[in-house]
């Protein structure tokens, strides 16, 4: 990295499972610490609460909803 790319441009944002931006549609569902029998995500965002994506949908891996997929995937920010 040159010295001048340091002065000129924002640190890079380290980016976790739970990082979020919900001011811009960027979401995290991962549940912190599942206990046993629970399932590694929420139903709504841990930041903001908000129910986005239809899991049931999302579980059923149908090859013939893949859009509804990548689109709900994009709402994730660690996945977008």
């Amino acid at each position: 990295m040159s010295e001048d790319w340091n002065k000129t441009s924002p640190p890079p944002k380290k980016i976790r499972c739970t990082s979020t931006d919900c001011c811009n549609d960027l979401h995290s569902f991962k549940r912190w610490r599942p206990k046993k029998g629970e399932k590694y995500r929420l139903a709504a965002c841990r930041e903001c609460g908000a129910e986005l994506i239809d899991w049931t949908r999302l579980d059923k891996n149908d090859l013939e909803d893949v859009e509804y997929t990548k689109e709900a995937l994009k709402k994730e920010y660690v996945r977008h």
